[in-house]
């Protein structure tokens, strides 16, 4: 790969992510060549680098969209990350009087990427007809749930195909937040649920701040979504509860069927869990995930275990 075709590559990823009226809608196909038309390059230069782009899946087109739009994938926001870095150590070399320039790093994989990240090739979300539930969980003006708002960011983390171990810049999670309309407070305490349940961990990379899924994080982001019905059983939350391991909140709330089939109402559930309500709809939502219980909608709303969940040993 040319140096040329590099730069190029990189600056469209900065295009893509600076013009984005909607990160997770990308940027009309039309405006990007015409924003490289003033340039005045070739458009060769351009088709190349977009098919290098679409080669090495770090750009996709976004779904539904008329005229049709580009947006990053994982990896393509993850060779952004990279090129940032670049440049910000590009600065700091010039105003230091040093002409070296810095080595490009040779894989579009974040550097605190796990080695297991690295090594495997990346699952891919599921596209949004797959979706038995909207990718909405909050809604603006109303009181925010413990559950909704542990979904609502997560699947931030899914829409940009972010695996455990892969950057997540921090103000690229707030832009997606507040074109949701959601509030900054809530995303926040958001991300303060996500951390208690080890889902999420900081870091910190040249002054910036990152999020990055933890394995657990992972599993969780990428199993089936939550359903609606077990949404709505939430109620707003007014405190941060205590830390629950999650392999003991699964025992707990899987003995709560005591090994039979036979469906449950929600009210029984919680009549006899040793805990919260928010912890009880999150052993759920973990079991659900797991396809280990099955949901009865009709009224009263229950919940029952699968023959995957009779056999299951936790």
């Amino acid at each position: 790969m040319s140096e040329q075709l590099q730069d190029d590559a990189d600056e469209l990823l900065h295009w893509l992510n600076t013009h984005s009226v909607r990160v997770s809608d990308g940027v009309p196909a039309t405006l990007l060549q015409q924003m490289w038309q003033k340039t005045g390059r070739e458009n060769a230069r351009l088709r190349g680098s977009l098919e290098w782009l679409f080669q090495q899946d770090m750009v996709t087109v976004t779904q539904g969209l008329e005229p049709p739009h580009l947006r990053f994938t994982g990896k393509g926001y993850a060779r952004l990350l990279s090129a940032m870095d670049v440049a910000r150590l590009t600065a700091k070399s010039a105003a230091a009087g040093d002409d070296a320039r810095p080595t490009r790093a040779p894989q579009p994989v974040p550097a605190a990427a796990t080695a297991a990240a690295v090594e495997a090739p990346a699952p891919q979300a599921p596209s949004m007809a797959d979706m038995t539930v909207p990718s909405r969980f909050l809604e603006p003006g109303k009181p925010p749930t413990e559950i909704a708002m542990r979904n609502q960011i997560l699947f931030i983390f899914r829409d940009l195909q972010l695996q455990a171990g892969q950057l997540l810049i921090a103000m690229t999670l707030s832009r997606y937040w507040q074109e949701m309309g959601l509030r900054g407070g809530d995303l926040r305490v958001g991300i303060d649920v996500l951390i208690r349940d080890g889902y999420v961990t900081h870091a910190m990379k040249r002054y910036e701040n990152y999020w990055l899924l933890t394995d657990a994080g992972a599993a969780y982001t990428y199993g089936p979504i939550v359903p609606m019905p077990l949404l709505a059983l939430a109620e707003p939350m007014k405190r941060l509860g205590e830390a629950v391991k999650q392999s003991a909140l699964l025992r707990s709330v899987h003995a709560l069927f005591g090994g039979s089939a036979t469906p449950l109402p929600y009210a029984r559930l919680c009549a006899t869990f040793d805990g919260s309500r928010d912890a009880l709809l999150h052993g759920l939502d973990l079991l659900w995930k797991q396809q280990l219980i099955a949901i009865h909608p009709s009224e009263p709303l229950s919940f029952a275990l699968t023959e995957a969940g009779l056999k299951a040993k936790l």
